[in-house]
């Protein structure tokens, strides 16, 4: 679905991210796993066509990523960012409808609604919902344009436990059907929900797997102690004095 191949991209002298080969299957969830500033948002943006001034190749359906429209991307590639509200007060429908521009703005979102369970707050404006909430309307926004492949920066950022499930539940669903490329801070959740991890340090692919990772791949990853409880890594707070 997506192959990228000796990948650089610059921010001037501050910041280099090279890949030089990560091959991402056509469905199910692959978490970007990294300290901050290890490029993580970085490589979303290249591969939701955000980034051009790279040189390599990402090729996405077959196609380089260069060589597509606007209008090609938003066939392929649906973005969710970290977290966004409108400047203008519109309701959680006009928002989601919005991602359907490649329709005319005319869509049937009942289906997408009722997945992200948010159909009982459409004609709510977007000010007046939760966070959480408005995780899950931008998820529905970006399914929306029926797309192959789902990028989602920080999906579980600032969620509480009880929202932060749900939407580890709705993601899981989706990536039966759909390859979702996520970045993920929490370890725990990655390693729990993930199909394929891939972690990232200093702008260099460290590693990339379908097995769980171990607290001394993430000590090497993160410069930090991980226990393991019940085949899953923790940060070990318990190490602090």
């Amino acid at each position: 679905m997506i192959d990228i191949k000796n990948l650089i991209f610059s921010y001037g002298q501050d910041f280099t991210l090279a890949v030089d080969e990560l091959n991402l299957p056509d469905k199910g969830f692959v978490s970007l796993i990294g300290p901050n500033g290890s490029g993580k948002t970085t490589l979303l943006r290249i591969l939701a066509g955000l980034l051009k001034e790279h040189t390599g190749e990402v090729i996405v359906c077959g196609k380089n990523i260069k060589q597509l429209s606007k209008e090609e991307m938003a066939e392929k590639v649906a973005y969710v960012p970290v977290y966004v509200r409108p400047d203008n007060p519109v309701t959680v429908r006009e928002l989601i409808l919005s991602g359907a521009y490649r329709y005319g703005g005319d869509a049937d979102i009942s289906q997408v609604t009722e997945l992200c369970g948010i159909e009982k707050m459409l004609e709510k404006s977007v000010y007046s919902i939760s966070s959480g909430e408005m995780k899950r309307v931008l998820i529905a926004r970006a399914l929306i344009q029926k797309t192959d492949i789902v990028i989602m920066d920080e999906p579980f950022a600032n969620l509480d436990p009880n929202y932060e499930i749900r939407v580890m539940e709705l993601i899981r669903e989706i990536a039966k059907e759909k390859l979702i490329i996520a970045a993920v801070h929490n370890v725990t959740l990655a390693s729990v929900i993930s199909d394929r991890i891939a972690g990232l340090k200093e702008g260099r692919l460290a590693f990339y797997t379908e097995k769980k990772v171990d607290a001394k791949i993430l000590k090497d990853l993160y410069s930090s102690e991980f226990i393991t409880i019940n085949d899953h890594p923790y940060p070990d707070y318990f190490s602090v004095r």
